[in-house]
């Protein structure tokens, strides 16, 4: 081989040399693989952590969603009976919250005809009622806190005696299930 003349400080700086050149190359050869291994894999960290963001968010709607469901799961209940049935509850239904509102009852007759709309059917009762006006202010709130979805389509109030102590009222009350 061929033998190079080299002093003692030429051939540290050619050691050193060497040195960093084989640091470079190593550095370009094993640690690049790793550093683009590294950046792969933060990409799929931050994919993932916005796709469990996106899924917490779905889960917190759902749950949300699901209390809203069985708020009204009542209703849903009341849809699935017998629809005969219902007709029956409309009027058990009114009747009581007539008695604990104080109001009386003369009658309560349901009207022949169920009425289909939109999908819904539509239940109707004719009301004839007297009260003193607080009475009835508070049958009206009764109906419409009741837990069957009850409407007052129309009512008509009137004085039954002179002194208009006591008020007779006529009404038109429905019941619609989807």
């Amino acid at each position: 081989m061929m033998k190079l003349n080299l002093t003692k400080k030429q051939k540290i700086l050619a050691l050193l040399a060497l040195g960093a050149l084989f640091i470079f190359s190593a550095e370009k050869v094993f640690f690049s693989s790793i550093s683009s291994k590294l950046r792969s894999m933060n990409r799929q960290i931050k994919a993932a952590e916005t796709t469990l963001q996106r899924n917490l968010a779905i889960r917190q709607s759902k749950d949300l969603y699901s209390a809203e469901f069985k708020a009204y799961q009542a209703y849903l209940k009341e849809e699935k009976s017998d629809l005969g049935g219902m007709a029956v509850d409309f009027l058990k239904e009114v009747e009581r919250l007539a008695r604990e509102s104080g109001v009386s009852v003369i009658n309560l007759n349901p009207q022949a005809a169920v009425e289909n709309i939109k999908g819904s059917r539509i239940y109707k009762a004719d009301l004839r009622l007297e009260a003193s006006s607080a009475q009835l202010l508070g049958f009206f709130v009764k109906v419409q806190e009741s837990r069957l979805l009850i409407n007052l389509e129309r009512f008509s109030i009137s004085p039954k005696d002179e002194q208009a102590t006591t008020l007779k009222a006529d009404a038109v009350v429905s019941l619609a299930i989807p």
